[in-house]
């Protein structure tokens, strides 16, 4: 706790300095914070021997949580560059079973590097699921399907390049090359290349279309015999997602993922990829600038040649927003699973939770 406030305050420093030093460039400071207190009402008793569980956790556990705290820093060195340091702790990061800060963002933007694109440098989100996140609205509930997966990182070191390609926004593009590595330092030499396209043919609609390549380690087949046999063992996954968004009216997509990883089935000694595939539909409905509805559903597959771990999500909330940068919201999350091989059904889990939510800027 007295490192967390350490840093509060050499950044609050740093801001006040800034901002005194106008010859400098400018700085801001930011943050935001969302937990909630949960209750498992229902959980099967093998979930935490299962993989790709939304919600683990044993049947009537209960707890308050922060599931995450943001504290930003934004620097404009110039009209040209600008950079910004973003610190994260949630949950799940703790050293000494204490809340711990970590790296989320580290990075330095050219602005207008040339007509129309800018070129960003260092830890920061790759491109696969922002625009969808933003049609989302409720990243404070859950986070998209593609991040909650883990099927892409919420943020590498690398190297990329956004900008326009046609009219006044109407045709932009993302390309970044990282590390593939997620915030953690890089152990080897293969690498992630990212690329994204996003179509707004009209104000309120959008249209975004996604291909990441993930460089991975050859997959070694011993057979007997004196021979070894290598086998690309790569990933190559492909996005597609569609929004509506009307400013405090409505706000709606559908997002699905095609992901492939070569020769995948050879570790269960089989021929050929294995595939994976993902679906997630959500929408936020606003009764008045103050009262919102939001419901989403979520279905993965991680490996479509093999029955029994099909996933299917389920979340409904209402929020309500008293004040600029505030959220209370109960909610209820739903996750059911596919019957196991030899016919096991396993029990849906139910967590119903009150969420709250602020953002200071």
């Amino acid at each position: 706790m007295r490192r967390m406030q350490k840093v509060i305050l050499f950044l609050s420093v740093l801001s006040f300095t800034i901002h005194s030093q106008e010859d400098i460039g400018k700085g801001r400071l930011s943050g935001l914070i969302f937990g909630d207190y949960y209750y498992h009402l229902q959980r099967d008793p093998n979930i935490t021997k299962m993989n790709n569980v939304a919600l683990p956790g044993a049947e009537n556990m209960n707890a308050f949580q922060i599931r995450r705290m943001y504290l930003t820093y934004d620097h404009d060195v110039s009209a040209e560059f600008s950079g910004r340091i973003r610190l994260e702790a949630e949950n799940a990061t703790t050293v000494n079973n204490k809340f711990a800060l970590f790296l989320k963002e580290v990075n330095i933007k050219w602005s207008e590097i040339f007509a129309g694109s800018d070129l960003v440098l260092g830890l920061q989100p790759p491109p696969t699921y922002g625009v969808s996140e933003a049609y989302w609205e409720n990243r404070f509930l859950e986070k998209t399907q593609l991040d909650l997966r883990k099927i892409s990182p919420s943020s590498d070191l690398g190297i990329s390049l956004q900008g326009n390609l046609w009219g006044d926004g109407m045709l932009k593009y993302r390309l970044m090359f990282g590390n593939g590595n997620g915030n953690s330092p890089e152990l080897d030499k293969h690498k992630r290349l990212y690329s994204h396209l996003q179509f707004s043919p009209v104000k309120n609609f959008t249209f975004t279309l996604g291909f990441d390549y993930v460089s991975r380690p050859k997959l070694l087949i011993r057979i007997p015999g004196p021979f070894d046999y290598e086998y690309p063992n790569d990933d190559l996954n492909f996005t597609l997602f569609a929004g509506y968004r009307e400013k405090q009216r409505v706000s709606a997509g559908i997002e699905a993922f095609y992901g492939i990883r070569q020769n995948g089935e050879q570790q269960r000694n089989l021929d050929g990829h294995s595939y994976s595939v993902a679906l997630s539909l959500f929408g936020t409905w606003y009764f008045s600038p103050k009262v919102a509805i939001a419901a989403r559903y979520d279905y993965f597959d991680p490996l479509t040649s093999q029955s029994g771990d099909n996933r299917s999500l389920y979340l409904l909330s209402l929020n309500w927003y008293p004040a600029i940068g505030v959220i209370f919201s109960p909610n209820v999350v739903i996750e059911t699973f596919e019957s196991l091989t030899d016919g096991t059904s396993i029990k849906t889990a139910i967590t119903p939770r009150l969420t709250f939510y602020y953002a200071m800027n």
